[in-house]
């Protein structure tokens, strides 16, 4: 839908994986190819960063409300396939020490790498490093969220020391992710105990249901995810959802 758009011009594939699951894209939003190119990266035809400002819209609404609400921060991680702008705006706060990437696609942050650098251009933010990835508080962890789980499962019941996290960033993009990230069974048996008191969760979700009734279906984790942290048996305290329009046709509403 979205390079099929009147608006794009000059489109361009630049990129495709072996399977044609990860896209990245280069077009003009105008007639004029003196007008700055845009390049989006799409996973499985789903749209999930570009080089316009709407990417940054998109960051700067998920990261910052929560960064800015928290007494001291200092540990948080981020579940995304794609997290390089989620990343660049967490960097510009000095508190956080550490950054934990989980989730991530790493070929599709292989692609990005090469053909959108601007997305990990950190050099107008940091002095160590120029590259986000490179900054000395970020770990990736391979292997996926599962596995990642499994390992602090493993630790939890052992009772050895394992990280509590003041923030949990949670970018779903795909069916799977709305199953695991805002499933009440998933943050029962996994996320309740990386997290405390303080701690906050930000989670976005979709964007607000048209008046024309329009992906009803997807509202459906939202709903349901909505109603599980305002239960009276939630761990959660105050939930807020807010938008933020600039951000499409990335997600636009965001729960914390």
């Amino acid at each position: 839908i979205i390079l099929s758009s009147p608006n794009i011009h000059a489109k361009k594939r630049i990129y495709s994986n072996s399977s044609a699951a990860v896209e990245i894209w280069s077009y003009h939003q105008t007639t004029s190819e003196a007008s700055p190119e845009t390049r989006s990266l799409f996973i499985d035809s789903k749209l999930r960063t570009t080089t316009s400002a709407t990417a940054v819209a998109h960051a700067e609404a998920f990261i910052h409300p929560a960064l800015l609400s928290h007494t001291h921060p200092k540990n948080v991680a981020v579940f995304s396939d794609t997290p390089l702008l989620l990343l660049k705006e967490i960097l510009k706060y000095k508190s956080v020490e550490r950054i934990t990437l989980i989730d991530v696609d790493l070929e599709a942050l292989d692609a990005a790498l090469k053909y959108m650098p601007d997305l990990n251009d950190c050099s107008a933010i940091r002095t160590e490093t120029a590259s986000c990835l490179d900054s000395a508080q970020v770990e990736i962890i391979k292997g996926g969220l599962d596995t990642w789980l499994e390992n602090l499962d493993a630790e939890h019941e052992e009772d050895y020391d394992y990280d509590i996290y003041d923030i949990l960033f949670m970018d779903v993009a795909s069916a799977s992710q709305k199953e695991q990230y805002l499933s009440e069974l998933y943050h029962k048996d996994h996320f309740d105990y990386l997290i405390d008191a303080e701690a906050m969760i930000v989670v976005n979700v979709g964007s607000m249901p048209s008046i024309h009734g329009d992906d009803v279906t997807d509202q459906d984790s939202r709903t349901d995810f909505f109603k599980m942290i305002s239960t009276d048996s939630s761990c959660y305290g105050s939930a807020i959802v807010y938008e933020e329009p600039l951000a499409a046709p990335l997600d636009t509403t965001f729960i914390s």
